[in-house]
């Protein structure tokens, strides 16, 4: 596994422990398929929180963190609480590597072409 990249696969958290654990599943599903290690964390709610998992993201062999929000839509928990999250968690670690933003998953085409295949 490829520890020099680092996902995290952020979700918003649940109440519902089943639900919390449908996300770390898809994060190990992640990993799996793409040979980097990938942290399943949660914005409220569950554990772990999006500044512990960053700490625990940035060790100092990790040269990229990549941020993937799982989020269907740009709200404001895309667009302005888990940046400032992430900032400010940045702004107490030492950690020098690069942060990769991926574009929120409902924004991707393939999603939608799901989402019609769906409904046929």
């Amino acid at each position: 596994m490829d520890t020099k990249t680092v996902i995290l696969f952020i979700a918003h958290g649940s109440r519902r422990q089943a639900a919390n654990q449908e996300i770390i599943e898809i994060a190990k599903a992640l990993a799996e398929q793409s040979n980097h290690k990938v942290i399943a964390c949660f914005l409220e709610i569950a554990q772990p929180d999006i500044p512990n998992a960053l700490e625990d993201a940035a060790q100092k062999e990790t040269r990229v963190i990549k941020i993937l929000p799982y989020f269907l839509t740009e709200g404001r928990h895309v667009k302005e609480d888990i940046p400032r999250i992430i900032s400010e968690k940045l702004a107490t670690l030492n950690y020098s590597g690069k942060i990769e933003w991926i574009d929120y998953f409902g924004s991707h085409d393939q999603v939608k072409k799901l989402l019609s295949q769906l409904i046929q």
